[in-house]
């Protein structure tokens, strides 16, 4: 159980949405 971990981690797939969608 790492509540820190699963944080960054949708940290980072919320920044790649976000990179995805300035790239179109």
């Amino acid at each position: 159980n790492n509540p820190h971990g699963f944080i960054i981690e949708a940290f980072t797939i919320t920044e790649n949405k976000d990179l995805q969608t300035i790239k179109r």
